[in-house]
């Protein structure tokens, strides 16, 4: 074990200090178990970037023949490469395979590049992560003449984003991707892209084979034709098409579909998945049959069988990789569509650190907006402090720490006996609480591991099994968080079942680097949401994130 040391530091033990009471040998078994948890997922990471590196180069090499120009084995080639890059960065690749397909249609044709550079900066700029990018681009390789058989299959990845992502990801997948299949089918000259029809389409694309001696920059066109008047007469048909109020209906139509998908996944979870995804298609497809009447019974058939299949594979796939989920965590309702109702015990277990923290913050932040009395029983001073700077007053911070009097400032109640008196816990708590009426509220005891630690399992579920109830009994929600690293699994199995919902954070190796993400292991009474979402810090925040363009690319 004591070879281990990089492993051992890993284990966020700062709040050590507080935690006098744990034993040395303690101290190794909780870095063992975590050591064992790191071997465990060492596997799991290596499927994750292996299913990356497949996905984005087929992707990139099926992006690349889209329009003739790259020979087979350039695109081969550049497809292995940038499926390589991906196992750092593969948002960027992703970008740079949709990029260099700009220069394939760039040779076809130069309006149709530049209508198809105008899909990659839309391309670029909505699409927050890979996943996205790998949805929105696979609804573009339906656009291939080879693949036009199976066109109406570009409304699958809006359904598998409804699974998979949440609301607002599905809707604004739904809703790019008919944008992107409509310009580059009303540029390619066809009538009719899958399930879209094209009243107008652009009529002067002629497909150009491959160049015999073969050049990168064989693409550059005359970008005189950019000035020429021509470009208007081009243009004309777009803007007619673009005054065409059914086209706005099939738009809506799919990013419907995503949103209700997305909506309906959290409470159907049977039967492969496939309930949602078949009644999530029907506005899509709807739209294309009542606005356009473009599509016909074998395109709906091709539809929905589709749907049905790639249900299945998603659920096929989801239960062989235990992979992070396709989206990233915003808001409870992500997790919790209905939200966390009033009166409701919820335990969060999540080893400390800042995520958990912010976490916690947001589970306040709807509470405290709503001028109802929140709660705070914490053991960490840092924490205690960062909260009061955010919140001030609109939060009571009740510290059971020894070196609690050095902290002062309104609404901070300062309990110097710790957690080693557990009757003048409850004084103070109770105190605090019940003299905030019975209007409701929320309370986190931030101390469930430090309890724990030092009076054991029985005295814990003692001392929960007569709060929570009695919490519950003056209308406030009850929100309890412990860490599990630091109990063997005999003694803090037992906590959740003390509380309705159970929320566990743990890390989980994405695109090779090790990330939190956040499921829900129990919801009693409530529709929840299965999927692993990534806790993204700054996401939480709801800054930039940090790093810049590096920190986008890798998601």
């Amino acid at each position: 074990m004591r070879n281990d040391s990089v492993l051992v530091s890993d284990c966020n033990f700062k709040q050590r200090g507080a935690y006098a009471l744990v034993r040395e040998d303690k101290y190794d078994d909780a870095c063992k178990r975590k050591f064992r948890f790191v071997k465990n997922l060492n596997l799991s990471g290596l499927m994750s970037r292996l299913a990356t590196f497949a996905v984005v180069a087929i992707l990139a090499f099926l992006l690349l023949t889209l329009y003739p120009f790259y020979p087979l084995y350039i695109s081969v080639i550049l497809a292995l490469v940038l499926g390589a890059l991906a196992f750092e960065f593969p948002g960027l690749a992703l970008l740079l395979a949709v990029l260099l397909s700009v220069f394939a249609a760039m040779y076809q044709d130069p309006y149709l590049g530049l209508t198809f550079f105008v899909v990659f900066i839309i391309f670029a700029s909505v699409g927050q992560s890979w996943i996205e990018l790998a949805l929105i681009a696979s609804s573009l390789i339906f656009l291939s003449p080879s693949l036009m058989l199976v066109a109406p299959l570009a409304i699958v990845p809006t359904i598998v984003a409804g699974l998979h992502l949440h609301r607002t990801g599905a809707v604004k997948i739904g809703a790019f991707s008919a944008v992107a299949v409509f310009l580059l089918g009303w540029a390619s000259g066809v009538a009719k892209a899958g399930l879209i029809l094209v009243p107008f389409p652009a009529s002067n694309y002629v497909p150009k084979p491959i160049p015999i001696d073969w050049s990168f920059g064989a693409f550059l066109p005359d970008f005189g034709v950019f000035t020429s008047p021509t470009i208007g007469a081009y243009f004309t048909t777009l803007t007619t098409n673009l005054s065409d109020v059914r086209l706005y209906a099939v738009i809506a139509g799919w990013a419907i579909s995503g949103y209700l998908t997305a909506i309906l996944v959290t409470k159907w979870k049977k039967m492969f998945h496939l309930p949602p995804s078949i009644v999530g298609a029907v506005p899509a497809l709807a739209a294309s049959v009542f606005a356009f009447a473009a599509a016909s019974p074998l395109d709906l058939g091709i539809g929905f069988i589709g749907v049905a299949v790639a249900a299945v594979a998603y659920s096929l796939a989801q239960s062989v990789f235990a992979g992070p989920g396709l989206g990233v965590f915003r808001m409870i309702e992500d997790l919790v569509p209905g939200g966390i109702q009033g009166k409701y015990s919820l335990l969060v277990g999540a080893p400390v650190c800042e995520e958990r923290n912010l976490l916690v913050e947001q589970l306040f932040h709807e509470g405290i907006k709503s001028k109802i009395p929140c709660f705070l029983l914490t053991s960490d001073l840092d924490f205690a402090k960062s909260i009061h700077a955010k919140f001030g007053e609109k939060l009571t911070v009740l510290v059971a720490n020894p070196r609690a009097d050095s902290m002062s400032g309104k609404n901070i109640v300062p309990i110097s006996t710790g957690i080693q008196n557990l009757t003048t816990l409850n004084i103070e708590l109770v105190k605090s609480v019940r003299g905030a009426g019975t209007s409701g509220g929320r309370v986190c005891l931030d101390v469930l591991s430090d309890i724990l630690l030092t009076h054991k399992a029985l005295t814990t579920r003692k001392w929960v099994t007569d709060l929570v109830p009695r919490l519950d009994e003056w209308g406030f929600t009850a929100i309890g968080t412990f860490n599990p690293v630091l109990h063997a699994a005999e003694e803090s199995k037992g906590l959740p079942d003390l509380f309705k919902g159970y929320l566990e954070i743990f890390d989980r190796d994405f695109a090779g680097k090790m990330r939190k993400v956040i499921v829900v292991r129990k919801m009693t009474d409530l529709q929840f949401n299965e999927s692993e979402l990534i806790l993204d810090k700054e996401t939480l925040r709801k800054k930039e994130a940090k790093g810049g363009l590096r920190g986008r690319l890798a998601r």
